[in-house]
């Protein structure tokens, strides 16, 4: 299977997973959702396969696209506000490359990353959007696929800041990440929780892109995979859990795995492929991240490794506190039903078969670098 038609089908999966979750949506959403998935996947197709500027302007297109669909969805002055600025950045990448300004592009390439998955400090707007709306959080974990792929594929080359500055964009990538972890420390509700090891990840993925410019581009597309299916499915499991007992804090009540069972195991395994749980597409992206970071700064690496450690220390004491202990008041809402149990299984199989069968992402993605 091409690296192409691997993340169309990934994007557009997580871009309709949303609808899984049955929330209320406003008039006029499936043809936002339709145009969606038509963006990410000519997004992808276009980023993955095609050269030389056509790809990046249709690609960039597409981006912008998805972008402004996004906005549309969105409910906060602050999601729309990010995401706008996040689409400027892309057209800036845009007139950059038109132009023969590659570096110009290709900062702007990382700003618009940065702002779309939520790199601190440019975290406001993604952590606004897992707080109020986490359905358009996935959908924007699905649209930054093509993004990476761009910025790896098209970008980077064209620029000779690439190589030059690769080790400050991987240590500011690794100092975002532990300050996600720390971030997850302080949270209080399951929601943030889920925000900070978004933004946790989004470390991870600037360092991986960063490392890309000497030459890493396969770490980068299995942590912006990982960072994609884990965090949907992190996330999925939330809205899941909240839909049935309402919004969760960490200082409430718990016990609710004799009424969740199977919800409880699926936030275990999300929680734990998101820390590398070995067998999972999460160890091997941190792996060849490592590698990568240890080549390029072992400070780095250092960083990251105390960050993923802090981070599953909030996470254990997360599902201590949702699913263990004492119950609280006695719920009446069933465990996940058939639909929630089927998006469950799917995303739980890819990372597991990308995690048991690496091959299949790291084969394709190989050929980007030559």
């Amino acid at each position: 299977m091409s690296l192409a038609i691997l993340l169309a089908v990934i994007g557009a999966a997580l871009t309709l997973l949303p609808l899984a979750l049955g929330m209320p949506a406003p008039r006029g959403d499936s043809a936002r959702r339709a145009g969606l998935v038509v963006a990410v996947a000519t997004g992808v197709v276009a980023a993955t396969t095609w050269s030389g500027s056509g790809g990046v302007v249709v690609a960039a297109i597409a981006a912008v696209a998805a972008l402004l669909l996004h906005t549309l969805g969105a409910t906060s002055r602050d999601a729309r506000l990010w995401l706008g600025l996040a689409a400027v950045a892309v057209v800036v990448v845009v007139i950059g490359m038109v132009t023969g300004r590659g570096d110009v592009a290709f900062v702007a390439s990382l700003v618009a990353l940065a702002l779309r998955v939520g790199v601190a400090p440019l975290h406001a707007g993604v952590f606004a959007i897992a707080e109020r709306q986490p359905a358009l959080l996935i959908e924007l974990f699905g649209s930054a696929l093509g993004a990476v792929v761009l910025h790896l594929r098209l970008i980077d080359g064209a620029s000779v800041l690439a190589r030059d500055v690769a080790v400050p964009v991987v240590v500011i990538g690794a100092a975002a990440t532990l300050l996600g972890a720390l971030l997850a420390l302080a949270k209080t509700t399951l929601r943030g929780l889920w925000a900070a090891s978004v933004g946790m990840h989004a470390g991870m993925l600037l360092a991986a892109v960063g490392a890309a410019g000497r030459g890493h581009d396969v770490a980068a597309v299995l942590v912006v995979v990982t960072l994609a299916l884990g965090m949907a499915g992190f996330g999925f499991v939330v809205a899941a859990l909240e839909a049935r007992v309402g919004r969760v804090t960490l200082t409430g009540p718990g016990g609710r795995v004799r009424a969740f069972p199977t919800l409880t195991a699926a936030f275990a395994f999300f929680a734990a492929a998101g820390v590398g749980l070995p067998g999972t597409a999460g160890f091997i992206a941190d792996d060849l991240l490592l590698h990568a970071l240890w080549e390029e700064g072992p400070v780095a690496a250092a960083i990251v490794v105390v960050a993923s450690a802090t981070l599953a220390i909030s996470l254990l004491r997360g599902y201590g506190a949702v699913f263990l202990g004492p119950p609280g008041p006695r719920t009446v809402a069933r465990d996940l039903d058939g639909r929630e149990r089927l998006v469950v299984a799917a995303l739980v199989l890819a990372l597991v078969v990308i995690g048991v069968l690496p091959m299949i992402v790291v084969g394709p993605a190989s050929a980007l670098s030559d």
